[in-house]
């Protein structure tokens, strides 16, 4: 071979390679400062009791980094108890609507301080063969509406496969809704089902647990519709969540409860609102 073929050949290969890597973003990883934090949570819970259902479909819970964390811990202890998925859909709100559709879903891998999760590719093909949503990566490089769930499943469900999930500020609550209803009809006994929703904002402690007590009698009904009424970073993740465990036939909650970031912190004047709840039957 020529001297000017081995050169071609060799930009050919090494630009290939290039494409490839680049065509498989890895996402993360975030918050590599809280695993020791997550590592004492995960031994604190280890002995959270588990929820009283017969089968559990899916769960409300904070994004809050670091506040939160307590929470998040007991609530996948709680999980870790009933059911050990293999697939974890995560519904969260889109902080800063990059996505490229109103509901866009990632099929890369995820890295935490934990190691690697990987994507559902099943999964995600399913969901986009129903044209309800697009492939859009751009908003799961940074939101921690999604980075705090993976910090905490590559903890306690490693092997899981992922399908984090974002929507816009800009579809309605109705978008949600068909969303979740059609999610409902993929899902299967190994599924769990993660609704990664924080409440009231910017509130004087007292004031935001009176309405995150509102926010939670309504969603005590499982009613997807009144699920649109609740104050929260994403009425649209929110209300897809509760039409999808309408529709599986969720007849049953149990609560962790109403809490607040002024509960784990200092700040009591401008706070963060958590309600912490389990689905199922």
């Amino acid at each position: 071979m020529s001297r000017i073929g081995l050169i071609v050949v060799t930009i050919f290969v090494c630009g290939g390679l290039m494409l490839s890597s680049a065509a498989h973003a890895i996402h993360g990883p975030r918050f590599e400062s809280d695993k020791s934090f997550v590592n004492r949570m995960f031994r604190l819970y280890s002995t959270a009791p588990r929820i009283k259902m017969s089968r559990v479909y899916g769960g409300i819970v904070t994004h809050h980094i670091p506040d939160g964390i307590p929470l998040m811990a007991q609530f996948y202890s709680k999980v870790k108890k009933n059911l050990n998925p293999r697939t974890i859909i995560i519904l969260a709100p889109d902080h800063v609507d990059a996505g490229k559709y109103g509901i866009s879903i990632s099929e890369e891998d995820f890295v935490t301080p934990f190691g690697k999760l990987s994507s559902s590719g099943d999964m995600v093909k399913k969901i986009l063969r129903t044209g309800l949503a697009g492939v859009s990566e751009k908003p799961f490089e940074l939101d921690h509406s999604i980075h705090s769930q993976m910090l905490l499943i590559s903890k306690y469900f490693p092997k899981a496969k992922v399908v984090p999930i974002v929507f816009r500020s800009s579809i309605s609550v109705e978008d949600g809704r068909t969303f979740g209803s059609m999610l409902s009809g993929l899902v299967d006994s190994s599924t769990f089902i993660v609704a990664s929703i924080d409440f009231a904002h910017y509130l004087e402690k007292n004031k935001s647990r009176a309405i995150d007590n509102q926010s939670a009698a309504l969603l005590q009904t499982i009613n997807p519709r009144l699920a649109g009424l609740v104050e929260a970073d994403s009425p649209q993740a929110l209300s897809a969540f509760m039409a999808a465990m309408s529709t599986l036939g969720a007849n049953k909650s149990e609560a962790m409860g109403v809490f607040n970031s002024g509960d784990f912190g200092n700040n009591q004047t401008s706070t963060t609102g958590y309600v912490v709840k389990f689905f199922g039957r």
